[in-house]
């Protein structure tokens, strides 16, 4: 039996999408016309050097860029004609990004932190060569905001100071920094063409601004929802929930919400919700159809013009069964550095999950490291 896909960060080119897993890693690549899925570099290659947490996923000329949440650790290369794996180590000192974006033969860091740089990637060689501050001397505010997600528009880079009113536009080496004419701080934001979409952090209004900041429009929200990401495109914006498949939208032709995908089953991991952060991780805009990568829910394809939507349900191959999946988790967990916060072979339900799949010698070995089987054998 074929374990569900967990998609963390994705990216695509013209034959096929790529993607990491977000429990035991490795890169992953789905043919666009036949849908056969295989792995091209295995949890094995990917943590040879110590467990990173993969973040982004970058597509530039025939290479997928693997990129870790702490850019001081190994980066690692596929080349898609090679089928070659290179390492390289472009940030010699500790900095945390949560989003990159390719301008040119370029690669824009985004920092996580307001305080650090934004950071410049030669691809071609893979040197640091350029490095800025946000803020201008003299200008810096005493709290530090967390950036989540960055926007291109205009051969430009712009995002959002989370929990602020502040509106960063990056083009080039010039940096400028908008106050949104908004009366509360700003959870998520995003811009299609000259329009900015931000959500209120108390989640009961939607925002619309101009490039200058003026805010156009104030749309109340009546559902009681956490939202985590918005989605701007040309006609509708969608609001990505922390928990439940509902994905809310608002269509700026009708002017009104609606809420799309609602009530479909979680998929199921042989792992705690713990692992997950919110209910979609990533998504693909390809021509008129947005595409969300399973994690917590299936595939979710929608058209950008009807808003109509298409589930499917791709599985891994024989290679990534539940047995295999499993033992590559748990070789994962003896890395030295944890992902998780507890063992899950040493919590109750990671070792009746064990206990489910020793049959098919998926973790017997692990039964008997366990804690509870400790416990319990005495």
């Amino acid at each position: 039996m074929a374990e569900k896909l967990c998609v963390c960060a994705a990216c695509h080119n013209r034959d096929a999408v790529w993607w990491c897993d977000v429990i035991i890693g490795g890169l992953h690549c789905a043919n666009k016309k036949t849908r056969e899925i295989r792995c091209v570099v295995s949890p094995m290659q990917m943590y040879q050097e110590g467990y990173f947490s993969v973040r982004k996923l970058v597509y530039w000329h025939d290479k997928i860029f693997i990129l870790p949440t702490d850019l001081e650790k190994k980066w690692i290369v596929y080349d898609i004609a090679t089928e070659k794996i290179s390492y390289f180590h472009p940030v010699s000192f500790h900095y945390i990004s949560e989003e990159s974006v390719v301008i040119g033969s370029s690669l824009v860091c985004i920092p996580f932190f307001s305080n650090e740089p934004v950071l410049v990637i030669d691809l071609d060689t893979m040197q640091c060569i350029d490095k800025f501050d946000i803020w201008q001397r003299g200008k810096k505010p005493e709290n530090i905001f967390e950036i989540w997600s960055a926007s291109i528009a205009e051969a430009g880079i712009s995002f959002l100071l989370r929990n602020s009113a502040y509106w960063c536009s990056i083009k080039g080496e010039k940096v400028q920094i908008v106050t949104l004419e908004i009366s509360e701080p700003i959870s998520c934001a995003d811009i299609c063409g000259s329009d900015g979409w931000a959500l209120g952090m108390k989640g009961k209004t939607l925002y619309k601004f101009d490039e200058d900041g003026r805010c156009m429009a104030e749309i109340p929200i009546k559902v009681q929802r956490e939202f985590v990401r918005l989605i701007a495109t040309q006609r509708y914006i969608f609001l990505l929930p922390q928990e439940g498949s509902g994905l809310y939208v608002y269509d700026q032709y009708m002017q009104r919400f609606e809420i799309i995908n609602s009530g479909m089953i979680e998929n199921e991991h042989l792992f705690p919700g713990r692992l997950y952060v919110c209910s979609y991780w990533d998504y693909i805009i390809e021509g008129k159809t947005i595409h969300f990568m399973p994690c917590k829910y299936s595939y979710l394809s929608v058209d950008l013009e009807t808003l109509e939507c298409r589930q499917t349900d791709p599985d891994y191959p024989e290679r990534f069964s539940k047995k295999c999946y499993w033992n590559y988790y748990l070789w994962i967990q003896e890395l030295g550095q944890k992902k998780f916060r507890e063992e899950v072979k040493d919590s109750l339900a990671g070792f009746l999950n064990m206990v489910i799949f020793s049959e098919t010698g998926g973790a017997q070995d692990g039964i008997k490291k366990s804690k509870v089987w400790e416990f319990v054998s005495k």
